[in-house]
């Protein structure tokens, strides 16, 4: 999956994915590998199109709140 790819590879501190085309709970279960390293902030597509996904890394990013609306995720990093 090209997701965990770019993560194991990358090791990115903040990755933002749109068009993610999943639901948050499919997301977290592909996430499943990098529970300790990741936290995943997310929004659940609309039928085939659209999600939005924030992953960070825990130990690098403080993340004091976050905020969902509709096609919207908002972090305080």
């Amino acid at each position: 999956m090209y997701l965990k790819e770019r993560l194991k590879k990358d090791k990115p501190s903040i990755m933002i994915k749109q068009e993610t085309k999943i639901n948050e709970r499919k997301l977290k279960e592909i996430m499943e590998d990098f529970k300790s390293e990741y936290q995943v902030m997310a929004q659940d597509a609309n039928g085939i199109g659209g999600g939005l996904a924030i992953l960070r890394n825990l130990i690098e990013v403080l993340f004091e709140d976050w905020v969902s609306i509709p096609r919207i995720l908002i972090g305080k990093f």
